[in-house]
């Protein structure tokens, strides 16, 4: 019997199962890929009442954000779900993490059988895991494939079933996305807070998005800052729910969150299935999406892959502290001063389409993990004046001039991070940064990636000779002269009537009419040309390959003969 949605996310729990859990616990750990071939409940087997209650007692944050007594609620529903159980672990996913001495091997997929039903697989992808997946997620602004991604296909691709439903969280969803749309053998996916695609990777594979799109469903939390970033799958299904025992605000991106408990950590059912509470996305993360698109869609491929490395740079430097130090800080605006910029002008940019309080501004900068811009944007905000108005350098100037430059606290911090020694440098700071916000355009707005339709376009000749008919049509029924109107000019009812302004407007359609028509035929001409030359380099092309294989043919041919 296929697995719901729900009990899917709670599958994907168990890629989070790492030995700190087990630690916790005060369990003897067990190597997931040392257990191929035993059920869950086996595996979990070790995870008695006892070592449950002391894993409740634990006042340790664990793995994923999770705390010990959301843990032992997740094993304790692991351990008696009637299907979940019974699921046999036939295969794992590992990668390299870390460095040096600290370098081993991490799991970051798994993949399951139903003995009930041998012929049908079932894969969890875990999230982001060790430097180098922080980086790749940085990748996928600007690549349409990412090693990560490819990772995940190969393993899919290799699993020997037909029939395979996908889940992931955050990373994972968007591993699990990916495969869905370029893997014949996956039929659905539930990804939870999965984080959308590049345009690269919509130019590539539109035609593939356009057909998997209807097997893809996406469960976020409402305040979930993970899946608003890029674009999502067109045609997916999104669903929001409430998030559930958070602390902090990088819970609603916790796993477990999704699920309603009692007091003790214990799952609550509904007809046998956990409990989600279903919301609407809230309006900060719609907020936070509409920055993401109008980032994508005002900024050039070097412009993101710029950003892209920027801000992997970055979160690989919080993967191991959730605060950079102002020395990490200074490196970081020294090596990427324009980018930075370019980041704080975007979002100033964006920013000028409303108005943003000062709260709303930072809370979505700090959500979008981007916070260290904050500085940047408080420089074109700080102005005595109208945030809003398009200031000058030389109104800032009048204003950092002031003795208390120096002792302001939003100063200090830039001067520190960029190495400034006067106020020249400031000001250089302020016109770079106004520059910027000026030079930045808009007209790609804040819309969803349009997915290419699969049509066929006719460039044959006798497209081009229709339309070059129809342009003919409507110059021979031209407008008739309207001069001889001009014969009535002393009658008392031509100035009343204003004949002589209708005579002219009338003039002005035909001109622009037969305006309209040149350009037409000059763009249509230069359209055609274009197809023509393409054309061209193609079939040279083609017959460059038929050459070559008719050569290949023949060479096989006389070693055929020389063999007897």
């Amino acid at each position: 019997m296929a697995l719901t949605d729900r009990e899917l996310m709670l599958l994907e729990q168990l890629t989070y199962l790492t030995e700190d859990v087990y630690e916790a616990a005060g369990v003897d750990y067990v190597d997931i890929k040392e257990v191929k071939g035993r059920t869950i409940g086996k595996v979990l087997k070790d995870f008695t009442e006892k070592e449950l209650i002391t894993l409740s007692e634990s006042e340790e944050e664990l793995s994923a954000k999770v705390s010990g007594r959301e843990w032992a609620g997740i094993i304790r529903r692991l351990q008696t779900d009637p299907k979940l159980r019974e699921l046999e672990i036939k295969d794992t996913l590992e990668i390299n993490v870390g460095e040096g001495f600290n370098k081993r091997k991490a799991i970051v997929g798994l993949a399951f059988e139903d003995p009930a039903t041998p012929n049908v697989g079932i894969v969890a992808f875990k999230g982001t895991t060790g430097s180098k997946e922080w980086e790749d997620n940085a990748l996928g602004i600007y690549l349409a494939d990412t090693p990560s991604q490819k990772l995940a296909l190969s393993f899919v691709e290799k699993l020997p079933y037909k029939d395979i439903t996908v889940t992931g969280h955050s990373k994972g969803g968007n591993k699990a996305m990916y495969v869905t749309v370029l893997s014949d053998k996956v039929t659905r996916c539930v990804s939870l807070d999965g984080q959308g695609f590049g345009k690269a990777f919509y130019d590539k594979y539109w035609a593939s998005v356009r057909a998997k799109a209807h097997l893809i469903s996406n469960h976020s939390l409402s305040l979930d800052f993970v899946h608003i970033q890029l674009y999502p799958i067109p045609g997916s299904i999104q669903r929001y729910y409430q998030g559930q025992n958070i602390g902090d605000f990088l819970e609603h991106h916790s796993p477990n969150s999704f699920f309603k408990t009692d007091a003790d950590g214990n799952l609550l059912l509904k007809n046998g299935e956990v409990v989600l509470l279903p919301e609407g996305e809230s309006t900060l993360m719609r907020r936070l999406h509409e920055f993401s698109n109008f980032v994508m869609n005002n900024t050039t491929e070097q412009q993101q892959r710029e950003m892209g490395q920027c801000v992997g740079e970055i979160l690989v430097l919080l993967m191991d502290d959730n605060q950079l130090s102002d020395k990490e800080m200074a490196q970081i605006y020294t090596d990427n001063r324009e980018t930075l910029i370019l980041m704080a002008a975007a979002f100033i940019k964006y920013a000028q389409t409303d108005t943003l309080s000062r709260q709303l501004r930072n809370d979505m900068l700090n959500s979008l993990q981007i916070g260290y811009i904050i500085p940047l944007v408080e420089i074109y905000y700080a102005m005595p004046s109208n945030p809003l108005a398009e200031f000058t350098a030389s109104t800032l100037i009048e204003f950092i001039k002031q003795p208390l430059f120096f002792g302001h606290e939003l100063w200090s911090r830039l001067a520190s991070y960029f190495g400034y020694k006067d106020t020249q440098d400031m000001i250089d700071l302020w016109r770079a940064l106004d520059q910027a916000v000026v030079a930045f355009p808009t007209d790609g707005g804040i819309k969803e990636i349009e997915v290419r339709e699969d049509r066929t376009y006719d460039f044959s000749v006798q497209t081009y000779q229709t339309l070059m008919d129809v342009i003919a049509k409507i110059e021979e029924n031209a407008l008739p002269s309207m001069d001889t109107w001009h014969n009535y000019q002393t009658e008392s009812w031509f100035e009343a009537l204003f004949i002589n302004n209708a005579v002219n407007a009338v003039h002005h359609y035909g001109e622009r009419l037969s305006e309209i028509n040149r350009l037409s035929r000059e763009r249509i001409d230069a359209i055609f040309e274009d197809v023509r030359a393409i054309d061209g380099r193609y079939a040279g092309k083609l017959r460059e390959s038929n050459a070559r294989l008719r050569q290949i043919n023949r060479d096989i041919t006389e070693l055929s003969r020389a063999i007897g």
